[in-house]
């Protein structure tokens, strides 16, 4: 019976090893891809293309590591607890997919990941101005309808929408790095992208809205959240070409 040199041994141990590392990280990100892809369809913060993308990477971690590799990796596993070298040959033979090959489908899977992860951000993002924008001009007519002596009631739902704004503009500026790391788009498109909720007028003006609905000022109150809408419209619009070049990119 052949017996395996240290060198061998030490080789079908790396091989083990390192094939028990990717499947462990396979399987972690499987499984935050599922979480992801349910609390989206829950809070529906993602569109009907965006969900069969997510759903496209669960596929692509299964082609990664197919049940026919985690078995020889399994009996790999046992052959090398036995230290059993005509069962290793024939369990390293049985591996459908080599090292190298299975590290390189992990790498362009996890590149197409971090894309689509940065996909869904920019998407929900989107969605959560699109709903404030809406919000923001219900607001206004409601200004515009109500009496002057109604305005300060309109002034808390003006707040929430302020905070809501700022969180929204926090978010984005957190994930700056991340999107850069995806390469989505120029890193000098994705900085504008990331600050550009910073930089709009947009909360001032609600500010300014509704101190002008607290002190009864209701021309000034639908001159403001007038200018809210506007702004917040604007940026909108910015968030969506943004979209539509990181679309074009790929």
């Amino acid at each position: 019976e052949q017996e395996l040199n240290w060198d061998d041994q030490k080789k079908v141990t790396d091989v083990a090893q390192r094939g028990q590392q990717l499947e462990k990280e396979l399987d972690r990100l499987a499984e935050n891809m599922q979480k992801q892809v349910a609390d989206a369809q829950e809070k529906k913060l993602a569109s009907i293309e965006m969900l069969q993308k997510m759903m496209e990477a669960q596929k692509l971690f299964e082609e990664v590591a197919t049940p026919e590799m985690r078995e020889a990796q399994k009996r790999l596993q046992e052959a090398l607890e036995k230290m059993d070298p005509e069962e290793m040959k024939r369990a390293m033979q049985e591996m459908n997919l080599s090292q190298e090959e299975m590290i390189k489908r992990l790498d362009r899977t996890i590149e197409y990941l971090k894309k689509l992860q940065a996909e869904q951000k920019i998407d929900a993002m989107i969605r959560r101005l699109e709903e404030m924008v809406n919000q923001e001009e219900a607001l206004n007519k409601q200004s515009s309808e109500s009496s002057k002596e109604d305005q300060p009631k309109l002034a808390p739902s003006q707040d929430r929408l302020k905070e809501r704004f700022e969180q929204l503009a926090e978010d984005m500026a957190a994930s700056e790095e991340a999107l850069k790391e995806a390469k989505i788009a120029d890193p000098e498109k994705t900085s504008e992208f990331a600050k550009s909720a910073k930089n709009s007028p947009a909360p001032q003006q609600m500010q300014q809205a509704s101190q002008n609905m607290q002190s009864q000022d209701k021309k000034g109150a639908e001159q403001k959240t007038g200018e809210a809408a506007a702004s917040m419209k604007q940026l909108l619009a910015q968030m969506k070409e943004f979209q539509s070049q990181m679309a074009s990119k790929q």
